[in-house]
């Protein structure tokens, strides 16, 4: 025999059968992105709104916020520009504007050192080219200009020179 009870079965007036109203959602972005798992977090920064992205700025993993700074927008890149982390800058310095690369020319992280010398205009690159880090040199070389690259035929470092002969 069965338990179903036709009164608790919700009913238009037309005898069609009725939807519940919806209740709080289960889960707020403001309050559950602790919660979430880093991949998750990441996903959300490329994949998510901008409102999303927004919250994610201030995400307590650099992975977050440097996939924040690949896939954000300019205002919210012009921000992590002060990022504590080299990597969130260096998301910056690959995605950002000219401008944005501009002001990070003389930042002491290799990494986003790499991504202007890679990403960056050849103004850029030429004030890369002495740099004291051979692995900013030699992407010079393999990102730079004819000229750049015959500059960095002579460099002292191996790889360098090799990245300049490609």
């Amino acid at each position: 025999m069965s338990n179903f009870d036709e009164s608790k079965v919700n009913r238009q007036r037309d005898g069609k059968f009725g939807f519940k109203t919806a209740g709080a959602p289960a889960a707020s972005l403001d309050n559950d992105l602790s919660s979430m798992d880093i991949r998750d977090r990441r996903a959300m920064a490329e994949h998510g709104t901008d409102e999303q992205r927004q919250v994610l700025m201030n995400d307590e993993n650099e992975w977050v916020r440097y996939t924040v700074a690949l896939y954000g927008t300019e205002e919210q890149r012009q921000t992590l520009m002060n990022d504590k982390d080299g990597l969130v800058r260096s998301g910056v310095a690959e995605n950002g504007t000219d401008e944005q690369r501009e002001a990070l020319i003389n930042d002491d992280n290799i990494n986003v050192l790499l991504a202007i010398a890679e990403h960056g205009n050849d103004e850029q690159r030429q004030a890369l080219i002495d740099n004291d880090d051979w692995m900013v040199r030699a992407t010079v070389a393999k990102f730079g200009t004819p000229e750049q690259r015959q500059a960095l035929m002579h460099d002292e470092n191996e790889h360098v020179r090799t990245s300049a002969q490609q």
